[in-house]
């Protein structure tokens, strides 16, 4: 039973750390797909996206999977990053997932949409990105921090220590399911 026990611990870190690494790679792409270097503003990522899970209840893996859907909308990192709490707000406001919220925000900032279903927000008034962000931010900024979850947010926490720790060991457990498959 405890072998067991630690088996499952094992993967559950395991797969926390490749969730991470998942979805930091998915940006990755989407970062070189628009000729910028992901190396230079990695830093920038981590630290926003860390600060925003810790006021929200949306995970920061959750926010490079937005972002990796925003970047390429939007044409670059920094309108990606501009962006993101807007979207954490319109999720929490609507409840929808953020994933699909950021790429619905994508959309209108790109010019493609005007509105976005279940949001009290008319993006026509507006002429451009900025003027289309400043719409929604005036509608619904705050929206996700006046939601946030102490449960939710302990998870968060929980789960950046699972990835930290599935991080270490990834190593061995690469090792060893070779080891198993040969």
């Amino acid at each position: 039973g405890f072998g067991a026990a630690g088996v499952l611990a094992i993967r559950s870190m395991s797969n926390a750390a490749l969730d991470q690494r998942q979805a930091m790679a998915q940006l990755q792409v989407a970062i070189g797909n628009t000729g910028q270097s992901f190396a230079d503003v990695r830093g920038q990522i981590i630290q926003t996206t860390l600060a925003l899970q810790n006021k929200t209840n949306f995970a920061d893996e959750e926010q490079l999977r937005a972002l990796a859907l925003m970047v390429p909308a939007l044409g670059n990192v920094q309108a990606a990053l501009a962006a993101l709490p807007t979207a954490l707000d319109m999720a929490a406001a609507t409840g929808n997932d953020l994933v699909t919220t950021a790429m619905q925000l994508g959309r209108v900032l790109a010019g493609q949409q005007d509105m976005i279903r279940g949001l009290p927000v008319d993006f026509s008034k507006a002429t451009d990105a900025a003027g289309k962000l400043a719409l929604a931010q005036k509608a619904l900024a705050g929206t996700a921090e006046a939601t946030l979850d102490p449960f939710k947010r302990m998870s968060n926490a929980f789960g950046e220590l699972k990835e930290s720790m599935g991080e270490a060991m990834l190593p061995e457990v690469t090792k060893f399911t070779g080891f198993l498959t040969d």
